[in-house]
């Protein structure tokens, strides 16, 4: 089903950090979130979540998750690759296809790898979070 509201979350691609970013969201904002992945089921369970299965790179994906009315949306790289190069190439693909449909949403992108920031020069992306980075911070911040 198409999801209808406005000013919603879309995060892309399941996974234990998504989990993780989908409880902080519910916890701290006002926001419905719409999550997007070719999963069979939901994979959360809330009134404030919705599910859309697909292929975020397609336009009807796209459009089932109403991303045009969003506020912003999160790509997570995909924990089920283990290359980075293609692990950030996908969410290259993924941030271009989402930005082509809906420019005006805020964009927020994890990368595996510093170097592959210069790729994305081409794509709009609103903030780039380094994978390895936020968790040496984190490690930091809990001494």
């Amino acid at each position: 089903m198409k999801y209808k509201g406005k000013n919603h979350i879309v995060i892309v691609g399941w996974s234990k950090k998504a989990e993780y970013a989908v409880k902080g969201i519910l916890s701290t904002k006002d926001s419905d979130i719409v999550i997007i992945d070719e999963l069979i089921k939901e994979p959360f369970e809330h009134d404030r979540v919705h599910f859309v299965a697909g292929d975020a790179a397609t336009e009807n994906t796209i459009d089932m998750a109403n991303i045009k009315e969003a506020k912003s949306f999160i790509i997570f790289a995909d924990d089920k690759i283990d290359n980075p190069l293609l692990i950030d190439g996908k969410s290259m693909l993924l941030a271009a296809s989402i930005e082509q449909y809906a420019p005006n949403v805020k964009t927020v992108i994890e990368v595996i790898k510093e170097e592959h920031l210069r790729g994305f020069t081409h794509v709009k992306v609103d903030e780039f979070i380094l994978s390895n980075e936020l968790v040496s911070r984190r490690a930091v911040d809990s001494l």
